[in-house]
């Protein structure tokens, strides 16, 4: 695989990600001490691929043993290397990498030691919403051993110098098929090497996962998929209708030190786990939207003259199609409202609306931020009106660029930078259509 080079204005850039493979860790807890660690099965050889070709190797699929038990992490963690510092631009290697070692494909976790007598079940690892460090900690550590020192140094550039966009291709996913969900949400168990893949990659980029309580039950990892009975919705489940270009969560705080669970995210992350109707989504940079106002319409834009309201996936705000699927969910997986993921997670009253605020401001980078959703916003002075006119004819004819997340890629952008949209598309079938997994994320000095 090689990288991609970086075309149109947001500097696109596709770190080498060799495909390869990655067992979920035992948890700490599952080991008896003084346990010699598992050996791993004997590797075959992969080599890299170009980019765009899909991979044939499939990483070991892990499957739980036993109900969950916290891992304990009283013992001191590995240290890891931190990579070089790359060359300022991005390079193509000149001769093939050599091949990256993979353990043998299979479904099971590779056995550990023998547990003494009596000392029980090798428990399951934590779900996401359960202990998210554990996936951040566990997924980069694994990580560091299995992606290419090309891509650790582009993850480790990025993390120093981000840029609104950035791609991965080629990296570790299930060997059992998993459907895709057909009511927005499916059992986490099953989804260990995505996850620690997924949370693996924020811990490297230096980003932290965020939930929000007023949508998606308020966990951590969403699936974009197409719902049926969400078909028409403007929501990530919808598909029969064009979700057109906006911002995420806009109803929420823009200020920097606002409560992450109460503010703008940051940025939104995909990995995919399978995309075979081809479906990009679209991306626009704000900066190219504002190049084409004028001076007077963009100082209007920063003036705390618009109401914004919730989106439509914090419409049913525990009541509607999305509470009934994810109460149906909590039930299947055992959780509910008392662990802050069902119905009785959503609070009493009405979502979100905020009043007053501006739908452009700088950020602390000196970038210009911005809310927006189409038939989320109003100007409450004819000045901010008529400059919210000119910015939606504006952003009308504007094209975008369009993003491919296939099985095994990953897909970052910052939502304050760049607006996104999703064309409509007749999905496969049921159990093989189009499924991504969102991930919201921020930088605590962003």
């Amino acid at each position: 695989m090689t990288a991609t080079p970086a075309p149109g204005p947001l500097h696109r850039r596709r770190p080498v990600a060799a495909p390869c493979s990655m067992s979920a860790p035992t948890p700490p807890s599952a080991v008896p001490a003084g346990s010699a660690p598992a050996a791993e099965p004997a590797p075959s050889q992969v080599t890299h691929q170009a980019a765009e070709q899909p991979s044939t190797a499939r990483p070991p699929f892990p499957q739980p043993a036993a109900p969950h038990a916290a891992p304990d992490r009283s013992a001191p963690a590995q240290p890891a290397s931190r990579p070089a510092a790359p060359d300022q631009r991005a390079s193509r290697p000149s001769a093939p990498e050599p091949p990256v070692p993979v353990p043998a494909a299979g479904d099971a976790v590779p056995a550990a030691a023998p547990a003494p007598a009596g000392a029980g079940p090798v428990p399951r690892p934590p779900l996401p919403d359960e202990d998210p460090q554990y996936y951040l900690e566990q997924g980069a550590r694994l990580l560091r051993g299995r992606l290419s020192a090309t891509a650790l140094a582009e993850l480790e550039r990025w993390r120093s110098a981000p840029t609104p966009w950035l791609e991965l291709d080629g990296l570790p996913q299930t060997v059992t098929e998993v459907p895709t969900p057909r009511d927005g949400f499916c059992d986490e168990s099953l989804l260990t090497v995505p996850n620690l893949v997924h949370f693996g990659l924020l811990r490297l980029l230096g980003l932290e996962p965020v939930a929000f309580r007023w949508e998606n039950h308020g966990r951590l990892l969403r699936n974009v998929a197409p719902s049926a009975g969400a078909a028409r919705s403007q929501t990530s489940w919808g598909y029969a209708t064009e979700l057109d270009w906006h911002t995420d969560d806009s109803v929420l705080d823009h200020a920097p030190g606002g409560t992450p669970g109460e503010s703008i995210p940051h940025f939104l992350t995909f990995y995919g786990m399978r995309n075979t109707e081809r479906v990009p989504t679209w991306l626009l940079p704000v900066d190219e939207v504002l190049a084409g106002l004028p001076l007077a319409t963009i100082s209007a834009l920063h003036q705390p003259d618009f109401d914004v309201s919730a989106p439509e996936s914090y419409a049913s705000y525990g009541t509607g199609p999305e509470a009934g699927a994810g109460a149906a969910a909590d039930a299947r997986a055992g959780t509910g409202a008392d662990a802050g993921t069902g119905a009785g997670a959503f609070p009493p009253g009405r979502p979100p609306l905020r009043t007053g605020v501006p739908l452009l401001w700088t950020l602390p980078d000196g970038g210009t931020g911005l809310r927006y959703g189409p038939g989320r916003v109003s100007g409450r002075t004819p000045a901010a009106r008529a400059a919210l006119d000119r910015f939606v004819a504006r952003v009308a004819g504007c094209e975008g660029v369009p993003v491919l997340v296939e099985a095994g890629g990953f897909h970052l952008f910052d939502n304050r930078r760049v607006m996104h949209r999703r064309l409509p598309f007749e999905p496969a079938a049921a159990d093989r259509a189009r499924w991504l997994r969102r991930c919201y994320a921020r930088r605590s000095t962003a």
